[in-house]
């Protein structure tokens, strides 16, 4: 028998408390494979949560969601920074509905631990450090000491425990991360997996899909070593003996438990999406793996069925929370009964995900690009770029049809589905493993040396632009501007300063209907600029005029015409432009001076002057100017109501000084 610390007690009505070196016995316990009860489902969920953040921050909020959502009975958290989080742990299980709390202070090393929270009671539960599970007085071996607890299931204990191995890809790390492993199985090895309720739980930081480790067995210990590890005695003969198998998946099975499968609805198995490994576990004893269900749980996947989440649907990305995804498990138990047993009712049909509105209802604005990454060097271009949205609308959207298209072609995302509100997803060229969550694909080919990116539905939702970047690193585009970063974070739409993309504020008022062209007041859409005589590229290139919105509301531009001295013609557009923003349109898409363009025209402007007419589908006037010879890259400028001529072109900016 293996004699643990006890660090504390929970002292609750029908719970055994333990003095320090005693162990469950069979009248604690329970047993329930000697009574005929009823299938009960348990649910776990354990999660590398990265930091809980400070009460009603945004990381904080969105963990509170995603656990609302998954309503588990039983969550393990790893990776809890202790010198930021030791203030919110009460707060943080209290909002998310968990009484009964384990923590994993002090640990050996660094400063994050593991928590335990549960809804069901604590019969016991102790936190195992290296001098716990090693005989030697001396042993520092373990980078973060184990929580275990004893929960009671209306009877039947399940033993828990949630662990965290160490990280690093140095010889040292691995050996210490094997070493964590050795003891994590050993804060369990009390249990005989045969008969008990066993689960342990939590991020192995190593993905068992990659294959043998070099070296692959641990006979002395490699350089590297902080001065104060120390490897326990009985670690140490194994090391010198046999060795110690570089494997952290190895001892667990060799313990006789059970390591669940686990993939997310898209099909994946990846727990933290920015790496694309897997490393996040749950490992049982035979006897809770029999009928056990799985899921890697991702926001994004929200609009695919899998696990019943009882919970309100978040508005916030697990992403927002934690760069690991949580890793769920609905466990049958067998509990004792008081009560004679009752027939079984019919299974009821899972419902339908919410269907999100159609994409056509989307106005400018409500769907937008956050991040992009043109030049992967994670694998291939044709495989791996990828351009990241963001739904700001305030409800689901249904994405069929969505287009996605670049400078020079377009084409439909394929496979995007539902975006849940305030959802974040990520198209790539290819669904092939990349290290980033892909929640649709698409054709056009982003240039490596700068290229528009544009999403349409019924009309331009979003636009922008990068010029030449470097390889591996991604674009990144707020409302301030963009911004080119050193780390990508698929997933996740983070400003330029590194803060969650804020949505818009909620105004309780729904936003008023689009002008069209036909019912938009007259002097609403105001020409403001006007290029007639480009000096960077011809004139059948890059000619352009630009367009102020002034009024209230949006207004969609398709259908617009334009016209000068020798006659009209439509404009290629289908631009809702806001209200107060500007919209550019050239005689191509690829004009010289814009950054941006909305809309493409035939009419040639004449360089030894002209007239400049807005007209509405009927050809009824919206707005003209006029002027005399334009020189080369010179630009005529509105100043209230009269013009004058600038050498300093602004397209979709305030209008130039003029000379």
């Amino acid at each position: 028998m293996r004699h643990w610390f006890l660090v504390s007690v929970v002292l609750s009505t029908g719970c055994t408390v333990l003095a320090p070196g005693d162990h469950l016995d069979d009248a604690h316990r329970g047993d329930p494979r000697s009574v005929e009860g009823q299938a009960q489902t348990v649910r776990v969920v354990s999660w590398n949560i990265e930091t809980l953040g400070p009460v009603g921050s945004t990381e904080y909020d969105a963990a509170q969601q995603i656990l609302a959502h998954l309503d588990a009975d039983v969550v393990l958290l790893q990776e809890v920074q202790w010198e930021y989080d030791a203030w919110v742990i009460d707060d943080f299980a209290a909002d998310a509905g968990y009484h009964h709390v384990h923590d994993g202070w002090p640990v050996s090393f660094g400063t994050d631990t593991q928590l335990i929270l549960s809804r069901y009671p604590m019969n016991w539960q102790v936190l195992l450090d290296h001098d716990d599970l090693s005989a030697d007085p001396d042993a520092r071996d373990t980078t973060r000491a184990i929580p275990v607890a004893g929960l009671d299931i209306d009877g039947v204990e399940l033993v828990v425990a949630s662990t965290h191995l160490k990280s690093g890809s140095r010889d040292s790390d691995e050996l210490r991360r094997a070493v964590d492993a050795q003891r994590s199985v050993q804060a369990v090895t009390p249990f005989d997996p045969t008969s008990d309720l066993v689960l342990l739980a939590g991020d192995l930081n190593d993905d068992i899909e990659d294959g043998t480790n070099f070296p692959a067995v641990f006979t002395s210990l490699p350089s590297g070593l902080l001065s104060s590890y120390h490897l326990g005695d009985d670690l140490f003969d194994l090391l010198v003996g046999d060795g110690i198998p570089n494997d952290v998946f190895a001892p667990i099975l060799d313990a006789g438990l059970v390591i669940l499968d686990a993939e997310q609805l898209s099909g994946g198995d990846a727990t933290r999406p920015q790496s694309g490994r897997r490393l996040d576990y749950i490992a049982v004893s035979p006897l809770l793996a029999d009928g056990a269900v799985t899921e890697v749980y991702d926001t994004f996947d929200s609009h695919l069925d899998g696990l019943p989440k009882p919970g309100p649907e978040p508005t916030l990305s697990t992403l927002t929370a934690a760069d690991h995804l949580p890793v769920v498990v609905d466990l049958q138990l067998v509990v004792p009964s008081t009560t004679e047993p009752t027939e079984p009712t019919e299974p009821t049909e899972p419902t339908e995900p919410t269907e999100g509105v159609p994409l056509a209802e989307l106005v400018a604005g409500e769907l937008v690009i956050t991040e992009v990454m043109a030049d992967p060097d994670a694998c291939s271009d044709s495989d791996g770029e990828w351009v990241e949205v963001l739904n700001r609308s305030g409800r689901s959207v249904d994405l069929d049809g969505l287009q996605l298209c670049d400078g020079h072609s377009c084409g439909v995302v394929d496979g995007a589905g539902v975006l849940a509100a305030g959802g974040v997803a990520v198209f790539a060229r290819s669904d092939l493993d990349c290290g980033v969550p892909v929640h649709g694909t698409f054709s056009a080919a982003l240039s490596n040396g700068g290229d528009d990116v544009v999403l349409r539905g019924a009309v331009e939702l979003d636009a922008v632009d990068y010029p030449d970047g470097n390889a591996g690193k991604p674009w990144v585009f707020d409302d301030d501007g963009a911004c080119e970063l050193d780390e990508a974070t698929p997933g996740e739409a983070w400003t330029c300063d590194g803060e969650p993309l804020s949505l818009p504020a909620d105004t309780g008022t729904e936003p008023a209907e689009p002008w069209t062209l036909a019912d938009v007041p007259a002097g609403t859409l105001r020409l403001t600029e006007v290029m007639a005589n480009p000096s960077a590229c011809g004139d059948d290139v890059g000619e352009w005029v630009e367009l102020h919105n002034t009024g209230d509301r949006a207004v969609d531009l398709t259908g617009l015409r334009l016209a000068d001295n020798s006659g009209s013609t439509g404009v290629d557009t289908a631009h809702l432009l806001a209200a107060g923003d500007r919209a550019v349109l050239a005689r191509s898409w690829e004009a010289c001076d814009p950054t941006e363009v909305h809309g493409t025209f035939s009419v040639a402007l004449s360089n030894g002057g002209d007239l400049v007419e807005l007209l509405r589908p009927d050809d009824e006037l919206l707005d003209a100017m006029s002027y005399g010879d334009a020189d080369p890259g010179e630009v005529w400028v509105r100043d209230g109501e009269a013009w004058c001529t600038s050498d300093t072109p602004t397209p979709l900016a305030a209008e130039p000084a003029c000379l």
